[in-house]
């Protein structure tokens, strides 16, 4: 993909919340480690610059401090059902982070007011340094493409 032109990656898991928070670090942290350190001591050997990498782990609250704190990813997706502040809270001293989301979908079905409403919210929580403004999980068949716009 980096080698087609694109500019970040991220890497989805959207059963990360799921699954308990002993099994999540056994199994699933150290893969979440071993992605970005492979990624980009692939991209430096074919002498690439490496892209920012984003991690996406829906649900997974009570791993935002694992993540920050043992990967290489530059960019925390949150989910609609995360807190910012909170993240940014157990997070802010680790390492600078960005964050991206989180913009409930179901949002999308409201009104241009609503949305407007909801996502100036979602702004102010995350506030306006080292943030991606994005949903906090894909749109669904039945969404609009023009309630993004």
């Amino acid at each position: 993909q980096v080698e087609a032109g694109a500019q970040m990656l991220e890497v989805f898991d959207s059963w990360a919340g799921d699954l308990s928070p002993k099994i999540f670090k056994e199994f699933v942290l150290p893969c979440l480690v071993r992605i970005p350190k492979e990624v980009k001591a692939q991209l430096r050997a074919k002498k690439m610059v490496p892209v920012p990498m984003t991690v996406f782990p829906k649900g997974a609250h009570f791993a935002m401090e694992w993540i920050a704190e043992n990967t290489e990813y530059d960019v925390i997706s949150l989910d609609w059902s995360m807190d910012a502040k909170s993240v940014r809270e157990q997070t802010n001293n680790v390492r600078k982070l960005s964050f991206q989301g989180n913009l409930d979908p179901s949002v999308l079905y409201g009104s241009t007011e609503t949305i407007q409403r909801e996502a100036r919210a979602m702004v102010d929580n995350f506030g306006k340094q080292r943030y991606i403004a994005n949903l906090g999980h894909g749109m669904l068949p039945s969404h609009s493409p023009d309630a993004v716009k």
